[in-house]
């Protein structure tokens, strides 16, 4: 078939069906001439005339004019379909926000936070990334969400912060477990005690070695690491050691007994919920909506 652009593939279309030159220059908003320019074009493309032209009557498709057309309007109408898909694909990614959360955090009431801001902003697409807090620091550091949201202790390095809510920790351990009747256990005892904990290089753990040194405890014996909240959780419960969990996370273990909480004799700091957008990278009208939603609902809840 002819190689023709699709522009002047309209313009003939627009001739084939008006019937005239000068209306198909007016439908198109171009000159008459510039219409005949690409007529003529067209046709030493196609080799032959694509119209009949006499005086004083409307141009009528030749047979080869009339194979032509049947071409334009399939070449047109999938240049239009194509258009219009890449225009809903540019709208979607402007109205996406792209969330990256801590995985607690996404499963535990900040759920509540991401479903209120779905209601309030319904032309925003809310994309919520359950990960590891580690590996929320890197897709912020890759660009490759449009904020995150994670636990901290202070200031993240080399990320613009903020606290947004904050999240209480608590020691616990299974009903069997020596430390588990004691009205109170002083911190210098947990040394003597295995713990189950996430793994030794993850965000988490190293939040938790840094509450340790607060609460007076250098050096504890880490028995069982795992990579996931629920599953250290569940490592404790069946006795496996002592862990720190969230304690909105064990709230309804601890109801049960299924967990005891160890009392201990020193207060337990609390940890922060900030969010931060990847550096330098300004943030959309809809992500600065989510963040002040967030602000305004003060998130947390659940590691």
């Amino acid at each position: 078939m002819i190689s023709a652009s699709v522009r002047r593939l309209t313009v003939f279309k627009a001739v084939a069906e008006t019937g005239k030159f000068s209306e198909a220059a007016s439908a198109l908003g171009i000159a008459q001439p510039s219409v005949s320019a690409h007529i003529k074009a067209l046709e030493r493309q196609a080799g032959q005339p694509l119209f009949v032209r006499s005086p004083g009557r409307a141009p009528r498709l030749t047979r080869a004019g009339e194979a032509v057309y049947g071409y334009a309007l399939d070449v047109v109408r999938r240049s239009e379909e194509t258009a219009s898909q890449l225009g809903a694909l540019g709208a979607e990614r402007s109205v996406a926000v792209t969330v990256a959360a801590q995985r607690s955090l996404a499963h535990g009431a900040l759920a509540e936070r991401l479903a209120s801001f779905v209601h309030a902003h319904p032309q925003a697409k809310l994309v919520t990334r359950s990960e590891t807090g580690e590996r929320v620091l890197a897709l912020l550091n890759a660009q490759e969400v449009d904020l995150g949201v994670f636990l901290a202790l202070g200031p993240m390095k080399g990320l613009s912060s903020e606290v947004i809510g904050s999240e209480g920790l608590c020691l616990v351990a299974a009903p069997s477990h020596p430390l588990a009747g004691r009205q109170s256990v002083s911190p210098v005892l947990l040394s003597e005690f295995g713990f189950v904990g996430g793994i030794s290089a993850s965000h988490f753990a190293q939040i938790i070695g840094v509450v340790m040194r607060r609460i007076g405890v250098r050096r504890h014996l880490v028995v069982s690491e795992a990579q996931d909240a629920e599953t250290v959780k569940e490592l404790a419960r069946h006795g496996a050691g002592l862990a720190w969990c969230l304690t909105s996370t064990v709230a309804e273990d601890i109801r049960t007994g299924a967990l005891k909480p160890i009392a201990l004799t020193v207060a337990i700091p609390a940890l922060e919920v900030r969010w931060a957008a990847p550096p330098g990278r300004p943030l959309s009208a809809h992500a600065l909506a989510f963040v002040r939603h967030l602000k305004s609902k003060r998130a947390g809840k659940g590691r």
